[in-house]
């Protein structure tokens, strides 16, 4: 079974880090565009929040605008540090070709989200990076792809060095506008919304890449892989797990938090042999259960917290999940 039905589309929130840092550094605040996504900038440089890939997306482009800058995502990418973002920490770290930092860079990716595929293909004299989307939530990531194309062409260009030709270089972008004009001299075309790719000679895959070493200690955590390897329910409770609290937390709202629509988030769990209400169910169980241990929550705290505002509904689903009222748990003894 393909990635498309066995994953939802999940991304490490920390990978917006440089976007965030970067509207930052024009003296703007990110908090408003953070915020409209239920987001605090803590958890933007934390290594263990993951959100549906149509949330980064959003995010990127609201950040763009933000800024005032058309090329905003390339001049992100431009600037990267490639030893201190997680993706390319340890390529830059072991890579001895430029073929190598890329192939360990597509493994790395998949490792940090599970939205797209990252692929480097060559036949004959021709090669080609390229990343591909599983969905876009409806959001064009046009910002995405000039982030992504900048720091592609920052391992390959530097690698080249005087004899690089940017003729000899293709690239394709959801939205040639958001790459600044005559960038490198390479030639621009339309591509689709869910995908970039760059085309160039195989040759230059076999060049050492080029790195000037800046923050040689950074490391990926281990935290890094989870996502990748997460089942759908698995990723669907990283996405629930900030919003329990919402009394309306039904199946539409949950299908827009995680970029697909009902009937196919419906499906992705029904083929991994669950539903959306016994996730729901189960977590709310196992924080009210968590939370009840705290005596000085009230009851009535513990069930808003797992959105059930009415006391006297929170108790009816508290008995149905475990046969016992809130009260009567919290008396019990423990084991």
């Amino acid at each position: 079974m393909s990635n498309r039905h066995t994953k939802l589309p999940m991304v490490r929130l920390d990978l917006v880090l440089p976007r965030v840092e970067g509207v930052e550094s024009l003296g703007l605040e990110p908090k408003p565009v953070l915020s409209a996504h239920n987001l605090s900038r803590g958890a933007v440089s934390a290594d263990d929040v993951f959100v549906p890939a149509s949330t980064m997306y959003a995010l990127v482009e609201g950040l763009a605008e933000l800024s005032g800058d058309p090329c905003f995502g390339f001049h992100m990418g431009e600037q990267l540090d490639p030893w201190s973002w997680a993706p390319l920490a340890q390529a830059a770290a072991a890579a001895r070709t430029v073929g190598d930092y890329l192939v360990r860079f597509c493994l790395a990716a998949g490792k940090v989200a599970s939205s797209a595929s990252f692929t480097l293909a060559t036949t004959g004299e021709r090669s080609h990076f390229s990343e591909r989307r599983l969905d876009d939530g409806g959001v064009r990531p046009r910002h995405n792809d000039g982030f992504t194309l900048a720091y592609v062409l920052g391992i390959i260009q530097p690698a080249v060095g005087p004899a690089w030709d940017g003729r000899r270089v293709v690239a394709s972008v959801s939205d040639p506008a958001v790459i600044p004009a005559g960038q490198a001299g390479l030639r621009l075309a339309k591509g689709a919304d869910l995908g970039l790719s760059l085309a160039f000679p195989s040759e230059w895959l076999l060049l050492p890449p080029s790195l000037d070493g800046r923050s040689t200690t950074a490391t990926p955590s281990a935290s890094e892989a989870l996502p990748a390897q997460a089942s759908v329910p698995e990723s669907l409770r990283l996405v629930l797990a900030p919003h329990l609290h919402e009394a309306g937390l039904n199946a539409e709202r949950v299908a827009e938090l995680c970029g697909l629509s009902k009937r196919t988030l419906a499906r992705r769990l029904q083929q991994s042999g669950t539903s959306l209400s016994a996730e729901i169910a189960a977590l709310r169980r196992a924080r009210a259960e968590r939370l009840l241990a705290d005596p000085e929550l009230a009851v009535a705290e513990v069930g808003a917290r797992v959105g059930y505002p009415d006391p006297a509904v929170f108790s009816r689903a508290f008995r149905r999940w475990t046969g016992i009222s809130p009260g009567a748990y919290r008396r019990a003894p423990t084991a």
